[in-house]
């Protein structure tokens, strides 16, 4: 641990800050890539507007209308054209009023920090921010404080970390178990009012989002979900996403033969995923036509209904003239299309395999890695995340070709677990995955505690990851992963608010958390 004691705050700050002007706002939307870049939407109207006196002036002053003293009438009229053109001038002089909202549902809060953290690589110094309805409405640094807002400081403002691979809110038979099937739940085995140490102390260290998922040694673990660990017992607000991840695990025998078949199996029944929903839409596509038909077929029956009324009358009468049985005619419809069979493990396949929802694979080999990369070529959707990837520096450059991100934890446990297993990642190869181009993402893992969370990160830098990228993998890229780019890991206008303020460096040893924001919220701040 000796490069943990001579690490120096000053780290983090080495190419990340940057000298933002005045009244500099941040963009509500943007798309994020795996180095953390953002690309900004087009600008939308701040809901705090600033009025910075440079508004433009009105029309220029109109002559005052001829006086006409043989006629009154036209006096009077031309007195009226003149107040009129004065009240119109003085209308469009009128600066424009700040854009209003309505009565906010929860807390309006006003951040102050020496540094904000927009993410990392990007960040200003002498920062507000203001949330309101559980979302980020403004970010600035000339941001006033909205009347009746509770306003919170701080050293440093950044968004709250996100443990991409957590224990937190399962139990151990739900862990432990071996069999699962793809559409397997995680939030039918969620625990809301059991032990809550843990997630204290998640939240504690500056963890406000982790994700869980059930049996970790099955060949599918099911879908995960992304919990909040500020909220205790209230499901509503501590599940954020019931269906984060589909999990599966390969390598699960010692067989080399066999763990190729594993990736062989793993692709035929994401193939399978495939069809069915392809036959699904080939239902609905022929259940639009032949209802389509059969509307056509019921109004051309409804005009020609007096008609054909008529002609029965008719034929009935030459039926009893010729002593014969009358037969009605039938008119032939067309028959439905086939519904197709629902079968839930093949609807969640589909969804993973036409990029709906990320896969994440544990595995460790090369040649299992290496078969299945070659494997998923045919599938451009889908979203593939490696969790474990012990010897993935030897298919490095496909990994980074296709910025296909690597999720590692560490080796040893540091905390007591109860799940054991004999497939963990690695913080050391953190390091040599970043210079290869392969974004990371760290978790807590099976053994791990996510209360160790940016310790985990910290350790990385010692094994060779840039600080930025390790924050990023405790923050942006994780949200990347699991599909919440748009929604967390970065503090920014129109995310929710997930937030932390700090009295110092994220990832500096000693760093304390002294505020946390969760759902808009302030969920821990200093005993009184």
């Amino acid at each position: 641990m000796r490069f943990l004691v001579k690490r120096s705050p000053f780290l983090l700050a080495v190419g990340l800050a940057s000298s933002i002007s005045t009244g500099w706002a941040q963009e509500a939307n943007g798309s994020h890539d795996w180095e953390g870049s953002l690309v900004a939407a087009a600008p939308s109207e701040t809901p705090f507007a600033l009025q910075d006196g440079n508004e433009e002036e009105g029309k220029p002053k109109e002559a005052n209308a001829q006086k006409d003293d043989s006629k009154d009438d036209s006096k009077d009229d031309d007195e009226k054209k003149s107040k009129a053109k004065k009240k119109d001038k003085d209308k469009d002089e009128e600066k424009p009023e700040p854009l209003s909202l309505a009565a906010p549902q929860g807390p309006v809060l006003y951040l102050k920090g020496e540094r904000v953290i927009v993410r990392p690589g990007k960040e200003i110094e002498n920062g507000q921010v203001i949330v309101r309805d559980g979302r980020i409405m403004a970010v600035g640094t000339d941001l006033e404080a909205p009347e009746g807002a509770r306003v919170l400081e701080g050293a440093v403002i950044c968004a709250g970390f996100m443990d991409s691979f957590s224990t937190l809110g399962l139990d151990r038979a739900s862990l432990t178990t071996s069999g699962s099937e793809p559409s397997a739940r995680t939030v039918d085995a969620l625990d809301f009012f059991g032990p809550d140490h843990d997630r204290q102390n998640a939240l504690k260290a500056g963890v406000l989002v982790a994700e869980s998922h059930i049996a970790m040694n099955a060949d599918f673990g099911g879908t995960g979900v992304l919990l909040r660990t500020g909220w205790a017992h209230d499901p509503e607000k501590r599940l954020l996403t019931d269906e984060s991840a589909m999990w599966s695990r390969l390598e699960r025998s010692g067989n080399v033969v066999t763990r190729v078949e594993e990736v062989d199996s793993l692709i035929s029944k994401l193939e399978s995923g495939g069809d069915y929903l392809k036959s699904w839409r080939t239902y609905e596509t022929k259940l639009a036509e032949w209802e389509k038909e059969i509307a056509e077929l019921e109004e051309e029956l409804e005009k020609d209904f007096k008609k054909a009324k008529k002609d029965r009358e008719k034929d009935i009468e030459k039926a009893k003239e010729k002593g014969k049985e009358h037969k009605e005619k039938r008119h032939k419809e067309p028959k439905p299309p086939r519904k197709p069979r629902f079968d839930p493990d093949k609807e969640i396949l589909g969804r993973v395999i036409e990029g709906k929802m990320p896969l994440v694979v544990v595995a460790t080999r090369a040649a299992v890695l290496r078969n299945l990369l070659e494997a998923t070529k045919p599938f451009p959707s889908l979203r593939l995340v490696i969790a474990g990837g012990d010897q993935a520096l030897h298919v490095a450059p496909e990994l980074a070709a296709r910025k296909i991100p690597v999720m590692v934890w560490p080796s040893e446990p540091l905390s007591s677990s109860s799940v054991p297993s004999d497939t963990r990642g690695s913080l050391e190869l953190a390091g040599d995955l970043a210079r290869a181009g392969i974004p990371v993402v760290i978790g807590s893992g099976f053994s791990g505690s996510s209360a160790a969370l940016p310790l985990y990160a910290s350790l990385a830098v010692g094994y060779g990851l840039p600080e930025e990228h390790a924050l990023a993998a405790i923050t942006t890229r994780p949200a990347a992963a699991f599909g919440m780019q748009n929604e967390l890991g970065q503090v920014r206008r129109g995310r929710r608010a997930e937030l932390l303020i700090l009295d110092g460096d994220p990832l500096a040893v000693g760093t304390q958390v002294q505020f946390a924001i969760s759902g808009g919220e302030v969920v821990l701040e200093p005993q009184k």
